[in-house]
């Protein structure tokens, strides 16, 4: 997950990948999307992890666009994450 900051309260996400299928030696099911913020995005994350607001997010889904998506997989499975607690903040706030 990439996001606009650190406050799952007043940020928002920009990029999201769920892995959540996995047969014990490869992958099966995946999601991966960039989502339009509906901010601007502060010059330091941009520096950060590339993410242009007027390239790459303008056309990109708005999240309530792919929520149900991300339900469906998610539901009943385990998070896991390498920062799991920022990443799960980011994802009960907005669902």
């Amino acid at each position: 997950m990439e996001t606009t900051g650190g406050s799952a309260r007043n940020e928002r996400i920009t990029e999201i990948a769920v892995i959540n299928l996995h047969d014990g030696n490869e992958v099966t099911g995946e999601f991966v999307s960039l989502v339009n913020p509906e901010r601007n995005i502060p010059y330091f994350i941009t520096n950060l992890n590339g993410h242009n607001q007027r390239k790459w997010l303008k056309n990109a889904p708005h999240f309530y666009e792919i929520a149900r998506k991300l339900i469906e997989m998610t539901e009943g499975r385990t998070f896991v994450a390498h920062n799991a607690r920022f990443d799960y903040s980011f994802i009960r706030t907005r669902v």
